[in-house]
């Protein structure tokens, strides 16, 4: 990612929901000095104001980015074509765009403009895998969660049992990192005494397990 950041590419990343590509998104403009201003669209509840007010606000030395880029309206994925078209160039904003599936996929369900695909996938392109084919990386993510938690509550630091920290990572998250993240946040919430319990309905599943 430093590397990325330094080059100030057009970034495409894609990977399943929950994954974390916002984060990364948002890492690559703090690994870059941070000083360069995000201009945020999401599609969720965007009004054709604001995605105007949006656009207009940008300047050559922001950051465009675009998180689910497939659930914007087509109205407004035909005006980023026209604006990612028009303004490029060394001093056009850089541009970091997320996707959750595969372009060709998207662009055939007539979720995506085929324009604009072929423009971004241009781009760097990172891939964000799932929990699933990064299970080593669970432990850390739990740590990470347990901490912010905790600080962000004002609570002593909380411990985790072997054989829970062991079931959450053998765990399979569909929602991916989204969901491990408000299952942890929630344990620390829930538990009464140093270490974390998990929510009823997992120690449910521990039981069917047995």
């Amino acid at each position: 990612l430093p590397r990325i950041a330094s080059r100030k590419d057009n970034v495409l990343i894609t990977g399943e929901p929950g994954t974390g590509k916002t984060t990364i998104a948002r890492l690559i403009n703090g690994l870059a000095g941070g000083k360069a201003a995000i201009v945020e669209i999401n599609p969720h509840g965007i009004t054709d104001h604001a995605f105007r007010e949006a656009v207009d606000s940008l300047k050559d030395s922001s950051i465009l980015l675009v998180t689910n880029l497939p659930e914007l309206s087509f109205l407004h994925q035909s005006l980023l074509s026209t604006l990612i078209t028009g303004r490029q160039g060394k001093k056009s904003p850089r541009v970091i765009v997320t996707v959750g599936g595969e372009m060709e996929d998207l662009v055939a369900s007539r979720k995506l403009l085929k324009d604009l695909a072929v423009v971004v996938e241009r781009y760097y392109q990172i891939e964000v895998p799932p929990l699933s084919r990064r299970t080593g990386d669970i432990p850390l993510l739990i740590d990470a969660f347990m901490r912010n938690a905790c600080l962000g509550t004002n609570m002593n630091l909380k411990t985790i049992d072997i054989n829970v920290l062991d079931f959450l990572t053998r765990r399979t998250w569909k929602a991916n990192v989204r969901e491990l993240k408000a299952v942890v946040e929630r344990a620390v919430m829930e538990s009464r005494g140093e270490e974390i319990e998990l929510p009823s309905e997992l120690v449910d599943e521990t039981t069917q397990r047995v």
